[in-house]
């Protein structure tokens, strides 16, 4: 579906772009398994407010070099534990 809005103005127009639903739940699992029925969050599709809809924590990007030394140090933590479990005759 196309359609032309015939405005001037580069600003934001919110009223053909409401709010959405949220990244950030309405309810905790606890709640909803329960019954809860509340509405959704909703965040706006306003760029310049980006950031600012409650969708909780910023997500902190890791360098591949980062990711690299944290899997060299996971890989090293599992060969440990499998040579624990074969010391103690332990199949898995």
């Amino acid at each position: 579906l196309s359609f032309m809005v015939p405005r001037k103005s580069d600003a934001f127009q919110d009223d053909i772009f409401p709010d959405c639903s949220s990244t950030v739940p309405a309810h905790s699992p606890d709640e909803w398994a329960g019954g809860s029925s509340k509405l959704p969050k909703t965040m706006s599709l306003n760029p310049a407010l980006a950031g600012q809809n409650g969708s909780g924590k910023k997500m902190k990007l890791k360098t591949v070099a980062s990711v690299s030394a944290d899997l060299k140090e996971a890989s090293e933590r599992i060969k440990y534990l499998e040579d624990k479990l074969k010391e103690a005759g332990i199949a898995y």
